[in-house]
């Protein structure tokens, strides 16, 4: 296991240990690593005046971590909390260290997998003002996480998708864009050439089946095509960015 774990000072500014840990950085840090971009695109929604108590699933080496801490650190009273079930046994504690470094203490990690931590947070009665959602790339994860952050986001929170290219990711993103009481904000980090291509060819399959929507309905037509086909509107963001920010506008009722 390769050590990405700073050995400058401490009290290094967030700029410094993030231009570190990217020095240092291996195929599989990279991997695993938001990009400097994709830091900025959190730190920037971090510092907008409603954003004080964040949470974010998944910590790995802590960059976004240290993004969002930068974004919260001159709010009164700031707090962020990670949730990372490997962070001691994968990562040896690099990310908790990294964070350290940087000069947030208002920083703290939650070793239990988010479908355990999650529903114990809502139950404990507490509300946050930003969440990613960085975990496990799965459909069924990736809701399970939206669904109990949902309940902790007020109306004017934020939630962030990391990943949105991952196939399982981007169909939540897409039903997550249908809901009444979010909307999309910002997104961050270009696609590669080959899913602009593939959304080339869905815009015009979209095309074409603007005259059968307007015929049988868009919730006929959604029982037999892919929700972005239904949606071109959203190709140009969703499907052309590794990270979708959704509003939160209010409060869902939902039927029973």
């Amino acid at each position: 296991m390769a050590d990405y774990s700073i050995k400058g000072r401490a009290g290094a500014s967030a700029a410094e240990i993030v231009d570190q840990l990217f020095a240092g950085a291996d195929s599989d840090f990279l991997r695993s690593a938001i990009s400097r971009e994709e830091g900025r695109f959190l730190e920037a929604l971090a510092s907008r005046p409603q954003v004080r108590n964040t949470i974010e699933v998944g910590c790995a080496n802590g960059i976004s971590s240290i993004y969002i801490c930068s974004g919260i650190s001159a709010k009164a009273s700031p707090n962020h909390t990670a949730i990372d079930p490997f962070q001691a046994s994968h990562y040896h504690g690099r990310g908790i260290a990294n964070v350290g470094r940087a000069g947030f203490p208002f920083f703290g990690v939650i070793e239990q997998p988010s479908e355990i931590a999650l529903p114990g947070l809502l139950n404990s009665g507490k509300s946050y003002d930003m969440a990613l959602i960085d975990g496990l790339h799965t459909a069924d994860q990736t809701i399970l996480d939206f669904y109990y952050l949902d309940r902790m986001i007020p109306a004017g929170g934020i939630i962030v998708f990391d990943d949105a290219s991952a196939r399982a990711v981007n169909k939540v993103v897409h039903y997550i864009s249908t809901y009444p009481n979010y909307r999309l904000i910002a997104t961050s980090g270009p696609r590669g050439i080959q899913r602009r291509a593939l959304n080339l060819v869905k815009w015009v399959v979209a095309t074409g089946l603007w005259p059968i929507r307007k015929i049988l309905g868009d919730a006929t037509v959604r029982e037999f095509w892919d929700i972005s086909l239904l949606q071109p509107e959203h190709l140009w963001t969703i499907d052309f960015c590794t990270m979708a920010a959704f509003e939160k506008t209010g409060e869902f009722a939902r039927d029973t």
